[in-house]
């Protein structure tokens, strides 16, 4: 028999480790498939929990803040921020993912972010009309810099835009 790994789940239950009934049977099948006089290494490793979501929100939420904190400190703005990860998108394999419309959905609110009067920002669904034509506009422009055309929307009859 070759050299093999096999990973057997046990629980601790009144100080012996007990499994279920198929994790017996398959084990019994490895060790009656393993030579007589053949030497069996057996690991023990009590596997940890991963990152609870309040821990992954708190560690991304620091890192975050600490980031920007960095970056206003070094006066850098998102113009130099862009053109970082656009250079270094260029320096690198290209990753051949196409463009779909949550991505585009996203980079629009990267290119034009809309903000409310309290300085939050905000999605299309609480834009008014000024806003929402000024994304739009701004989105138009840039994708036209790509040749991606898109036409200006057509005006409602009733004489609302």
């Amino acid at each position: 028999m070759e050299s093999k790994i096999v990973d057997f789940i046990s629980r601790k239950q009144s100080g012996a480790l007990i499994c279920d009934h198929d994790t017996q049977i398959n084990k019994a099948e490895f060790i009656n498939k393993v030579k007589e006089g053949m030497y069996v290494k057996e690991s023990y490793t009590v596997p940890r929990k991963g990152k609870s979501w309040a821990q992954c929100k708190l560690v991304f939420g620091n890192m975050i803040a600490n980031a920007v904190k960095q970056a206003n400190k070094k006066h850098i703005t998102t113009e130099k921020m862009m053109k970082f990860l656009l250079e270094d998108a260029q320096r690198n394999e290209p990753n051949g993912v196409p463009v779909d419309k949550d991505f585009l959905h996203s980079f629009m609110y990267i290119i034009s972010p809309t903000f409310n009067d309290d300085g939050e920002p905000i999605t299309l669904s609480k834009m008014d009309t000024a806003q929402a034509s000024r994304l739009f506009e701004v989105t138009r422009r840039f994708l036209a810099r790509m040749e991606i055309i898109i036409n200006d929307p057509p005006i409602k009859e009733d004489g609302n835009e």
